[in-house]
């Protein structure tokens, strides 16, 4: 089989296997060594049990994208991220930047833990931004988010944003794309903490 598509919805590792499943619903698994984890085999199609007559197949539930806001030690702005995640999930795909203001990098996660409480952040509040988020639109958010640069400065005093401004740079250019509400943007601008 080739390789897979490159839309990764989530990724995780079990018993000696990989396991990936992306935007359009193609499911995949291979084994790996299991303390490298080097792929010994090529992908495979994961298959789906059949479908038992009795039963009716529910459908799968909607993607949500959310905002996700945590607190940090005291007097420091909270941390913000982007979660696309299933509904009542709280777990899915992480996108955010860490790191100091002047020097923030990517730390996009596949599969992270944020709204249980159990991912170790300490959740301040998060707002749903997008019900229904298709994969179409997952895909867009997924390029947007990999395109638009991490905050940097050469110099302290030349800080401007740090990641709650690189994530409303994203949801402008989601707005343009009609992924999420304009007006939920401009919200959000109210609730941004001061530079510190």
């Amino acid at each position: 089989m080739s390789d897979p598509p490159a839309i990764v919805f989530q990724e995780f590792r079990r018993y000696r296997r990989q396991y990936v499943e992306y935007s359009d619903g193609t499911k995949l698994t291979r084994r790996v060594h299991k303390a490298t984890f080097v792929p010994l085999t090529p992908w495979t199609a994961v298959l789906s049990p059949p479908a038992s007559s009795s039963s009716s197949s529910a459908p799968l539930p909607v993607l949500h994208l959310s905002l996700v806001v945590e607190h940090r030690a005291a007097g420091e702005p909270k941390h913000w991220s982007l979660l696309c995640h299933r509904e009542d999930d709280p777990r899915g795909r992480l996108w955010q930047v860490t790191g100091d203001a002047g020097r923030m990098r990517y730390a996009h996660l596949p599969d992270a833990d944020k709204l249980s409480g159990g991912g170790g952040g300490d959740v301040a509040w998060r707002q749903v931004l997008n019900g229904e988020l298709t994969a179409a639109q997952r895909a867009t958010v997924e390029e947007v988010v990999g395109t638009e640069p991490p905050p940097r400065a050469n110099i302290r005093a030349d800080v401007k944003e740090n990641c709650q401004g690189w994530v409303m740079r994203v949801l402008r250019r989601l707005a343009a794309e009609g992924i999420v509400e304009e007006a939920k943007v401009d919200q959000l601008r109210e609730q941004m903490d001061p530079l510190k």
